[in-house]
């Protein structure tokens, strides 16, 4: 099985109200007794403190929330603020979206992008865009997903929002992930981050550091994996988000559990986790931390606690429609049933899981569901089912390894052309090398050549110069020979 899928519950908005962290029934008093105040309170300054308060509610009653977030709304379209309706009605979809009520989030962003448009507020179309575009992600429909990211990105370049570019380059980089492009995706994450490191935004870079730590840990490096975990973690804790605190910690007790063979260190890093997930009410967090568990007890041969615990998980990402987390949980609770030795319970929950799989279009479960069906078939002795699902995973390991053989094929052509450039260049070298003895023959002989015309020149001086003397002697003689007579 693939390592886990990179955990992805986060909501962007610019500019967000000041959350009141509350919990139990002194904080709610707290927060109704705030509530009756704004009742003296009038106009703009009444419908921004409800927002506030509907925003302070979504940690602790999602109802309590939605009623405070339309008696907002309620104020602002009486009078006439169509700009902060858009506001609330986002605010609303971002609580909803807490809750993993997904339908009610996506109107909620359909109604407020309306507003925005009447308002024409580009920052607030985009915020939307990107809040559905992430919705879509969650629920396994990648197509739209990457279609509203990359509209709300178009916008954000217009409007020269670093932040909100580096976002949407950071979600597409995530569907990349989930699609198992991890390259690209490691593209996408060093493409935001150099943006994010400009703009000194902790939240944004914790993200950007936990995803490039999921990639890392894709590719076995471990160390570097875990590195990134920690920088997040603290960058998160430094940030005041307990939301990703809870998503880095759970990733450093993967670490633990399932590459550093340390169990204990690994539970409890995510039974601190599943604590802070709880806090701030994030139910997809919460079950996948309950999965975790339920693997690292199946690995230990403790399966009734392990089944409790998948359990638990299910009915947390059913209750929220989680595409998915429901597809992996089957997987989980298949693949265990078939280490307990439950080979008919396991092939029902595979089963299942295979073909949610290919409805959500999850294809990463695919070659895992088959593998392990193929091997409860044997085990059952159902031999035409074996041969099904042998077949398939056949055709998967025939496609796997003619994409190796096709590497293969181009290494050979490669390491042909080197080759053979090596030769070229080799019989280059001889030429240059043939060519250089010749040029310096050429100049041995040239050389030879002036020193011998030189001699010549000098032999043929000396020469003339002698039979010069000569003649002046012999002038000499007959002058003294004409003088005697």
């Amino acid at each position: 099985m693939k390592h886990l899928l990179v955990a992805l519950i986060i909501i962007f908005t610019t500019l967000l109200p000041v959350a009141i962290h509350a919990s139990g029934e002194d904080d709610l008093r707290q927060i109704d007794s705030m509530y009756r105040r704004s009742e003296k309170q009038e106009g703009i300054e009444k419908i921004e403190t409800l927002l506030n308060l509907s925003e302070a509610y979504r940690l602790v009653s999602f109802d309590k929330s939605l009623k405070t977030g339309e008696h907002a709304m309620a104020f602002a379209e009486q009078a006439g603020y169509q700009g902060l309706k858009g506001k609330i009605l986002k605010s609303l979809g971002v609580s909803a979206y807490y809750i993993g009520d997904y339908d009610l989030a996506l109107q909620y962003y359909g109604r407020a992008i309306a507003a925005f448009k009447q308002v024409n507020d580009q920052k607030g179309i985009a915020n939307c865009l990107h809040n559905t575009g992430l919705v879509y992600e969650v629920t396994g429909e990648m197509e739209k997903a990457v279609s509203f990211y990359e509209e709300s990105l178009q916008i954000e370049e217009q409007l020269g929002d670093a932040i909100g570019q580096a976002q949407s380059i950071m979600n597409i980089g995530n569907l990349y992930y989930q699609q198992d492009s991890y390259d690209k995706a490691l593209d996408y994450y060093f493409r935001a981050l150099l943006i994010t490191r400009d703009l000194s935004d902790t939240l944004l870079l914790g993200q950007l550091n936990q995803n490039i730590g999921l990639v890392y840990w894709q590719w076995d490096q471990v160390d570097e994996a875990l590195n990134q975990f920690i920088l997040a973690r603290d960058l998160f804790e430094q940030s005041g988000e307990l939301w990703e605190q809870a998503n880095a910690t759970y990733h450093i007790g993967l670490m633990y559990a399932t590459e550093m063979n340390e169990p204990d260190k690994g539970l409890d890093y995510y039974l601190r986790a599943l604590s802070m997930k709880d806090m701030v009410g994030d139910p997809p967090g919460s079950a996948r931390i309950l999965n975790s568990i339920g693997n690292l007890l199946a690995e230990q041969g403790k399966y009734v606690e392990a089944f409790t615990n998948y359990m638990q998980s299910l009915e947390l990402y059913e209750a929220i429609n989680n595409a998915n987390g429901i597809v992996e949980t089957y997987f989980y609770i298949g693949r265990t049933h078939y280490k307990a030795g439950n080979y008919l319970a396991s092939i029902g929950f595979l089963e299942k899981c295979l073909s949610l799989a290919r409805t959500y279009q999850l294809s990463s479960f695919y070659d895992d569901c088959n593998s392990l069906l193929m091997q409860n078939y044997e085990k059952t002795g159902n031999k035409a089912a074996f041969a099904h699902y042998f077949s398939l995973f056949n055709k998967a390991y025939d496609s796997t390894l003619s994409s190796l053989k096709k590497v293969q094929m181009t290494s050979a052509r490669f390491r042909y052309k080197l080759n053979d450039i090596s030769s070229d260049l080799s019989a280059t070298e001889a030429k240059m090398d043939k060519l250089q003895r010749e040029l310096q023959f050429y100049r041995w002989a040239l050389a030879a050549l002036i020193l011998l015309v030189s001699s010549l020149f000098l032999v043929i001086f000396l020469m003339r110069k002698r039979n010069i003397s000569h003649r002046k002697a012999g002038l000499q003689t007959d002058n003294q020979q004409q003088s005697s007579r």
